[in-house]
């Protein structure tokens, strides 16, 4: 039996949780129903992709004795000690490292019915572009996975690395954003971008 304390914490753990996949959802769904990510910007993408794998692999380091050790002293209340590590990965399964998938699926799509060639011969460069900035980012976090590893295994340099891998997040959390309210102010829409998402988002921030 755990005290009443404990059962906070797991209450609030789940509660937050939920309410991180609650914020991504309608975005995941905005895209769906519109078969399209217009309005989309991709340096938004990329920053975003950093940002969110490279403060999940920092909460794994920090975190890691917790998954080895904690169920032998607490048990299922366990799972209110993993909730940084859950919460951050909703934020990359649902957040904008997976929106990647919606942006090659339907640029590929919308490039396809493009009648203009001058036109859809500078969408397929661009679109190469942020593939190949994909690629790049991939080679990059499976660099970050490996030094995630030895740091693990090792305990050797835990505090340096964490420190990098944070920082380099908190800076493209930064400015992740500008690129996308850039294209929104240029496009004078927000296309796809889900307000929903958006609003309950900006709340979180504030409340947490």
């Amino acid at each position: 039996m755990g005290t009443f304390d404990e059962y906070e914490d797991l209450v609030m753990g789940l509660s937050v949780t939920i309410g991180f996949m609650v914020a991504y959802v309608p975005q995941q769904w905005e895209f769906y129903h519109q078969k399209s990510t217009e309005g989309l910007s991709s340096w938004m993408l990329a920053f975003g992709f950093v940002n969110y794998m490279l403060k999940l692999l920092v909460v794994v380091i920090d975190d890691f004795h917790v998954y080895t050790h904690c169920h032998e002293h607490r048990g299922w209340l366990c799972f209110s000690d993993l909730q940084p590590t859950i919460q951050n990965a909703i934020c990359c399964f649902l957040g904008p490292p997976s929106w990647y998938l919606w942006f090659f699926y339907y640029e590929n799509k919308r490039i396809k019915v493009i009648e203009d060639a001058a036109e859809k011969n500078k969408e397929k460069r661009h679109l190469t572009n942020v593939k190949r900035c994909w690629v790049m980012l991939q080679l990059m976090l499976g660099g970050c996975c490996v030094a995630t590893f030895y740091t693990i295994t090792t305990q050797k340099h835990k505090h340096h690395i964490t420190r990098i891998f944070g920082g380099v997040s908190v800076a493209t959390n930064f400015i992740m954003w500008a690129p996308q309210l850039r294209k929104t102010w240029k496009n004078k829409s927000g296309g796809t971008l889900s307000l929903i998402m958006l609003s309950v988002g900006c709340i979180g921030d504030v409340i947490w």
